[in-house]
């Protein structure tokens, strides 16, 4: 195989991935590294050894990752079963980095100090491109996360190096010492595809207010949408309560947050906040937002969804998501409690924080505006 194949398969298998994780497509990064790898070990002579190395890789990252998730690294929040386990598709990512090691790689075989001084630049890079996608989140102190990240794969790049060597030994490991093949070059690909990585991810990044991270897009029966406003509910002005994201199609305009469209708002917590208690700020609003004969309507259905309401802890995140024709599913920390019928009911519930009378103006402004208190991505 030759090296830009496979330097530009690692560059899509990077994104596919690192995107999907970030998207709830969890599968999709596996499946097209499963792909890649069956093309890759289709065109290399040494099968039994190339195929050992990519395990053994793969083995290696996860244990990797694991290690750094379990000290507050990172956190595969969203995209793991555990927050801190490797999953698959990180997993899937490091095989396929295995297979840049014989081939858009090979130029750095002997060159151990070479190798992590790359790892220390263009380890964290890759890390921070996937957290400004939403596939990870880094501590809330992220130079911490960034420079430990360097340290971990300062050790990492030579240790993948001496794997090579002692499961593949390839002859020309020596005489690519000495050749002196420029970084800048296709043999350097890899390397350059983390960096691209992240300086393009902004584009997509997840937004982040107050430490806390939304995603730049979710998906909910078969409906995407992307990250439109985010917010900040202060109580009494100074206490800081929870962040708002809202989430519609890219083309609904503020005004239309209302009608019967896909949307979803997630809210974060700060405080604890007992069960009993949402259900009843929920009826005071909306009180204030409907009148009486829709709100004697409304009630079944609104003493349902009080009845799902659990007490939060900080961190906590409760999602309200509406799709047309499905209802208004409740989600706590992505847990799916249950769904409310009716496209009345969410042009109703929604108004708690998007009506004219809503918990609270400036987060509602916020949320339809997107004002100077929109978080920095």
């Amino acid at each position: 195989m030759s090296r830009w194949l496979n330097f530009v398969m690692f560059y899509a298998g990077w994104f596919a991935c690192v995107g999907g994780a970030a998207r709830g497509q969890l599968w999709l990064g596996p499946a097209v590294v499963a792909v890649f790898l069956l093309v890759h070990l289709a065109g290399t002579a040494k099968l039994t050894q190339e195929a050992r190395l990519i395990l053994v890789a793969g083995l290696f990252g996860f244990a990797i990752d694991t290690l750094q998730a379990s000290s507050g690294l990172y956190s595969f929040a969203g995209t793991s079963v555990k927050p801190w386990l490797s999953p698959p598709w990180m997993v899937a990512l490091w095989m396929l980095f295995a297979t840049t090691l014989n081939s858009s790689m090979s130029w750095l075989g002997g060159r151990y100090g070479l190798a992590a001084g790359l790892g220390a630049a263009f380890g964290p890079a890759s890390y921070v491109a996937g957290a400004r996608l939403g596939a990870i989140e880094l501590s809330e102190n992220s130079l911490v996360s960034v420079i430990g990240i360097a340290i971990v794969w300062a050790i990492a790049m030579p240790a993948l190096l001496l794997m090579r060597h002692a499961l593949c030994r390839p002859r020309g490991m020596v005489a690519a010492r000495r050749a002196r093949v420029p970084v800048h070059g296709a043999a350097g690909g890899v390397m350059s595809a983390m960096l691209i990585a992240a300086l393009v991810a902004p584009a997509g990044a997840a937004t982040e207010i107050e430490g806390v991270r939304f995603a730049p897009q979710v998906r909910a029966a078969d409906v995407n949408m992307q990250l439109s406003c985010v917010g900040l509910l202060r109580y009494k002005r100074f206490i800081k309560a929870y962040v708002a994201a809202l989430y519609v199609d890219e083309r609904t305009a503020p005004e239309e947050v209302l009608r019967d469209i896909p949307k979803r708002l997630e809210l974060s917590y700060f405080w604890g906040i007992g069960a009993a208690d949402f259900g009843k700020a929920g009826d005071q609003i909306l009180a204030q937002n409907v009148d009486a004969e829709t709100l004697a309507k409304l009630r079944p259905r609104l003493d349902t969804i009080n009845s799902w309401y659990r007490d939060v802890k900080p961190g906590d995140r409760y999602s309200l998501t509406y799709v047309p024709g499905v209802g208004t599913e409740l989600a706590l920390n992505g847990d799916p409690i249950g769904v409310v019928e009716g496209a009345d009911f969410a042009a109703a519930y929604f108004r708690i924080w998007l009506g004219d009378r809503p918990i609270d103006a400036s987060l509602r402004d916020q949320l339809l505006g997107c004002s100077d208190s929109r978080a920095s991505s």
